[in-house]
């Protein structure tokens, strides 16, 4: 895979040595169910220094500058998080995507994976982070409207902002805000006539 890595001044000097500089895409990667749930089928990267068969992993305090393609229509740089996956651990990086590529500062090198997260909001409830092309996760809460003069209400369904119906399996590709859908009955009366 290409991309490529620039260092600091310090992070440079930590390297007395030549160097094999390596990035590949892997798969079949062996992830932690929190990590599954943080970066879901996005792409994983392994990025290597190498000098004399020794992997060095840190650079004395310096920083490394990483840039990986990430060629997209329409990709909204905001929504883009490098997340750092090795050993079972999480570690999040803010990123930035440029003219197809993410950038990314960190002070090791290990497995990252670029993710695309969008946010979710259910009226009545906290926002939370998606990763794009994940199932959006119907939630257990149902919502409640109090009854007026003429009518009962009774939660029916989710709806987002485009008047789209969430159902079991619905795939993430945008921020989206669901609100609450009611069916109604009409109320009834009873009417005492009074006849004198």
């Amino acid at each position: 895979s290409e991309g490529t890595l620039s260092m600091d001044k310090k992070a440079f000097g930590s390297i007395d040595k030549g160097v094999t500089i390596q990035i590949n895409q892997i798969k079949g990667v062996d992830l932690t169910q929190k990590q599954k749930d943080a970066v879901g089928d996005s792409p994983v990267y392994a990025i290597d220094i190498i000098a004399d068969d020794e992997n060095i992993k840190t650079f004395n305090g310096g920083k490394i500058t990483v840039t990986l393609p990430y060629p997209g229509d329409g990709i909204d740089g905001s929504k883009i998080t490098v997340w750092c996956i090795s050993d079972g651990k999480l570690e999040k990086f803010k990123a930035i995507y440029s003219n197809g590529c993410v950038t990314f500062e960190t002070p090791h090198l290990s497995e990252y994976s670029i993710v695309v997260e969008y946010t979710v909001s259910f009226q009545g409830l906290a926002d939370y982070k998606v990763v794009s092309g994940s199932d959006i996760q119907i939630p257990d809460y149902v919502p409640e409207k109090d009854p007026d003069e003429e009518y009962t209400y009774v939660f029916s369904h989710w709806k987002d902002q485009n008047d789209t119906i969430l159902t079991p399996g619905t795939v993430i590709g945008s921020d989206l805000t669901f609100t609450p859908v009611f069916s109604y009955t009409p109320r009834l009366y009873d009417v005492t006539w009074k006849v004198d």
